[in-house]
């Protein structure tokens, strides 16, 4: 839904990208890691960034990261954007969980 957040899911950056676990605990401001769903997104399709107010589509502001935390970034292609955010309303569950499972939100869940 418009204003949810979506949090970057670290591990599977660790596993599928070049990036360490120590270039991920060097950016500990949560920003960093966050986009917010914006009110067009359904025929957009984007996100805003929350570190650089920028609007993105998933898999862009993905490698946008990516291209952030490698010091020689060469070309990464983030093919599969569902599993790279986690929804904080659906307790950090990742896009593609959701997608297979069609739960609802428990909009007590806080942004963590």
């Amino acid at each position: 839904m418009p204003g949810d957040t979506l949090v970057m899911n670290k591990q599977r950056l660790r596993t599928e990208t070049p990036v360490s676990k120590t270039l991920i605990r060097n950016r500990n401001e949560p920003e960093f890691w966050r986009c917010r769903i914006t009110p067009d997104s359904h025929q957009t399709h984007q996100v805003r960034y929350l570190h650089d107010d920028g609007r993105y589509g998933l898999a862009s502001l993905a490698t946008h990261i990516v291209e952030r935390l490698v010091e020689n970034p060469t070309y990464v292609n983030i093919s599969s954007q569902e599993n790279y955010w986690r929804h904080t309303a659906f307790e950090n569950r990742t896009l593609w969980n959701l997608a297979i499972s069609h739960v609802q939100p428990d909009r007590r869940s806080r942004d963590v």
